[in-house]
């Protein structure tokens, strides 16, 4: 039994695709994905300026929804029942005012990814 479980741990180690070592040893330069984003500087002045504790709609509509905002992956793991809750997240945070095309998946469109 202990030797099927190690030739079968062993069956699920992959290794890279030929060509790829090189580019996982090189590092990313320092700060390289913060200077990725660029921002109005007016616009970075205005959420600086925001009380995190009194943000109101308006706050969230005319400042932070012109903001870069990062993708959100919604991951539901392939059980039945879950996609629901996933699906029911990404309507929650949209209407939160997180723009909904950074939550839905960019190919098809859907709530979740298993």
């Amino acid at each position: 039994m202990l030797l099927a479980a190690a030739l079968l741990a062993g069956g699920c180690a992959n290794r890279p695709p030929h060509g790829t070592e090189s580019a996982l040893a090189a590092r990313p330069e320092a700060q390289s994905v913060l200077r990725s984003v660029t921002t109005d500087r007016a616009l970075e002045d205005r959420i600086l300026a925001l009380d995190p504790d009194r943000i109101s709609e308006d706050d969230v509509r005319d400042t932070l929804a012109k903001a870069p905002a990062p993708r959100i992956v919604l991951v539901h793991g392939g059980i039945f029942p879950v996609y629901l809750i996933m699906a029911s997240t990404g309507r929650f945070l949209s209407a939160m005012g997180y723009p909904e095309s950074k939550i839905r998946h960019p190919d098809d469109g859907r709530w979740s990814t298993r």
